[in-house]
């Protein structure tokens, strides 16, 4: 069994890598036509990859919301396997969303420089 400062290692590196991955993300994100859709994207992958959820009930141990899904889901422990980590992620991703669009309203609106 791994140690807690094993754990807590583990943890950093794992959200050091999902850094690196977002901001590839950003960087590429011209790909992706339309500003607002691609926004949402990002939005939505950054909520897959940073959400965490408790591994077991009862434990301290915190997973990301995707791989402990994943992985009950193929152990097949309960039969709502997939949904508990599913159900997390879509709360915090529409949580996020709500502080996009209030961050979209709130932002003053840019004059265009046209000359009469």
């Amino acid at each position: 069994m791994y140690s807690v400062e094993n754990y807590y290692w583990g943890l950093l590196g794992y959200y050091l890598g999902s850094l690196m991955v977002m901001s590839f993300f950003f960087r590429f994100r011209e790909i992706v036509p339309s500003g607002h859709f691609r926004n949402l994207l990002l939005i939505f992958i950054a909520a897959v990859l940073f959400v965490p959820i408790y591994v077991e009930s009862g434990s301290y141990f915190l997973a990301p919301a995707w791989f402990a899904s994943l992985i009950e889901g193929v152990s097949g422990k309960t039969g709502q396997s997939y949904f508990r980590g599913t159900f997390t992620i879509f709360i915090w991703y529409f949580l996020a969303l709500f502080s996009y669009i209030l961050y979209c309203r709130s932002r003053p609106k840019k004059l265009s420089n046209r000359r009469n």
